[in-house]
């Protein structure tokens, strides 16, 4: 049975992850489920697994050092993309 309880140690209102989606959360890894963990596409909003997504240069917010990345499933990764390097 699916629990409707609040599984992620979250700010009032947050939704779990796992059950928007109908899931039973897993939370082998704390206190926050793994679908939590996960990052969406910011290209096409796919939740991406934990291990996979690609972070490249988001090259959009003013000078060099103030620049971050952008997570990125596989299917949105483009050629002129940079990897993300810390």
């Amino acid at each position: 049975m699916l629990t409707t309880e609040k599984c992620c140690n979250q700010e009032p209102g947050f939704t779990c992850t796992s059950i928007k989606m109908g899931e039973e959360p897993d939370l082998s890894l704390g206190d926050t489920c793994v679908l939590c963990c996960c990052w969406d596409c910011e290209r096409c909003g796919v939740l991406i697994d934990l291990d996979c997504e690609i972070r490249v240069n988001d090259g959009q917010r003013g000078p060099a050092e103030d620049q971050g990345f952008w997570a990125v499933c596989e299917n949105c990764l483009l050629e002129s993309d940079t990897l993300y390097d810390l």
